[in-house]
């Protein structure tokens, strides 16, 4: 697309999409989805350069989405990367180039910023050659995404039996490989992807890219960026709110919280007190909004995967000899 007229008009259209104007949070996940569905799909079609200019606009959305929306938009720039390889984009000009009128656009849409949905302020543009040509930095800024299934029973000196007992599960399943490749973040060495790893997952046309790194030993499992809004007692069932509904934080809630998770990463056990019923009570049996936090000595996380099945955790735990499990998930 060449028309400067036509590209000014989507930089404003995807511009006021991405700062909350379109909709419902589900409403801009959807029209993400279909965004990047439609790309990966024909990543080298004649409207390839509108998806992908589409998807750059809309990252301060996308990057702050749940679920598998910011999997799906990375699978999407890896299939442009993949189709393009080694290509020039063959186009006169750019909505970013210097001089064009809807880089001026765009610039002022980044001025307006938009919110998070942790109420934080994003601002600043990019100047960016041809949309074809992000696709890789697209993927960098969608960052890597895990997700940790945590024994919350598992002992520290049961944990390596049970490693092994799970993963000769997960193999026999097809879920993931029994050889170790490099594969994962933060480990040498990860099992990859199985022949039949679409049975745990619940979107089956996003293949995972990476694989299975099996942490062994007392861990406090947490998702990555961000924080929890608040815990719940396991005796009172009240919440406490370490933030406000706008994400602002409150003072002095969250330091005997901080304290006791020191301390059982030093020691395994520690207590806290709520402050609605007054109960001193275990840390770990307090439950965590998004279940951000699990402790626990034995997890198994899985990079860059679709969103797990709730019958396959189900089937995970039983694999674990009916262990509870939790399903920690975030980004880096």
């Amino acid at each position: 697309m060449t028309d400067r007229s036509s590209a000014e008009q989507l930089v404003r259209s995807w511009s006021e999409t991405g700062q909350d104007r379109y909709g419902p949070y589900d409403v801009q996940d959807q029209v993400v989805l279909e965004c990047a569905r439609a790309l990966a799909d024909d990543p080298g079609g004649e409207l390839a350069y509108q998806r992908v200019f589409g998807l750059v606009l809309m990252l301060p959305h996308t990057e702050l989405a749940g679920g598998d929306v910011p999997l799906i938009v990375a699978d999407a720039a890896r299939a442009v990367r993949r189709e393009r390889a080694g290509q020039n984009c063959g186009h006169a000009e750019h909505p970013f180039d210097e001089g064009h009128p809807a880089r001026d656009a765009s610039r002022a849409g980044a001025r307006r910023g938009g919110a998070r949905r942790d109420g934080a302020r994003r601002g600043g543009g990019r100047a960016l050659a041809c949309p074809l040509s992000v696709a890789p930095p697209t993927v960098t800024l969608m960052g890597n995404h895990f997700q940790t299934v945590v024994d919350l029973d598992a002992t520290a000196a049961e944990a390596p039996a049970l490693a092994a007992r799970a993963l000769d599960w997960l193999v026999a399943q097809g879920i993931v490989r029994a050889e170790r490749t490099s594969c994962v973040l933060g480990a040498p060495l990860g099992h990859p992807p199985g022949p039949r790893w679409a049975s745990a997952v619940e979107h089956e046309d996003w293949e995972p890219s990476d694989g299975l790194n099996i942490e062994i030993g007392r861990r406090v499992f947490f998702g990555g960026q961000g924080d929890a809004q608040h815990a719940t007692c396991p005796h009172c069932a009240a919440r406490t709110a370490f933030y406000t509904d706008d994400w602002e934080y409150v003072e002095g809630v969250r330091e005997p919280f901080d304290t006791a998770m020191s301390t059982w990463y030093e020691t395994g056990a520690a207590t806290v007190a709520c402050g609605h019923c007054g109960h001193s009570g275990d840390l770990t049996a307090w439950r965590w909004a998004d279940d951000f936090y699990a402790f626990g000595y034995l997890g198994f996380e899985f990079w860059d995967w679709p969103e797990f099945t709730p019958r396959f955790l189900d089937a995970f735990a039983s694999a674990l000899g009916g262990h509870r499990v939790v399903r920690v998930w975030g980004k880096l």
